[in-house]
């Protein structure tokens, strides 16, 4: 975490600040998701703070006479903390990624916070998790989607 943390406090002006510094980097649909107060906010049904990590996919579709033409994309699933939505994350031209496992016996505890930002490519898009057990997730990527979905839709 760059630019929402301060110490272990969420710092939202830092981070917004740091965003519209940005802004005319991002696609509009990235910036609006970075953007969206409710993802961070304590009691809106969109948030994604203490959120739960239900799964997290990696594929490598492929093309090609032999399936010799691959692609890495990450798919994250979200519980929503109120229980009522799954949140849908889809990361395309998947340059990188880390997974740092903490203290994950019982999950990866509740989400805490997170964060979208330039790499210093000024073109690659990361965007970072970080959850209560100190588990943390980056991923870089040349893009993402993101999709809320009742979790009525969602099998299992």
């Amino acid at each position: 975490m760059e630019h929402i943390l301060n110490g272990r406090v969420i710092d939202f002006d830092a981070y917004n600040r740091y965003l519209d510094t940005i802004r005319d980097r991002l696609p509009p649909h990235v910036t609006a998701f970075a953007a969206d107060a409710r993802h961070f906010s304590l009691d809106a049904p969109e948030s994604l703070h203490d959120a739960w990590l239900m799964e997290l996919a990696v594929r490598e579709p492929a093309t090609g006479e032999r399936q010799q033409h691959r692609a890495t994309e990450i798919e994250v699933r979200l519980l929503g903390p109120f229980h009522d939505r799954v949140h849908v994350l889809l990361y395309t031209g998947v340059r990188h990624y880390e997974i740092v496992a903490g203290g994950v016996a019982h999950g990866h505890g509740d989400l805490y916070t997170q964060e979208v930002r330039l790499s210093s490519d000024g073109v690659t898009l990361i965007h970072e998790y970080l959850f209560v057990t100190e588990s943390r997730l980056l991923i870089e990527s040349t893009d993402f989607t993101h999709e809320m979905l009742p979790r009525s839709q969602i099998a299992g």
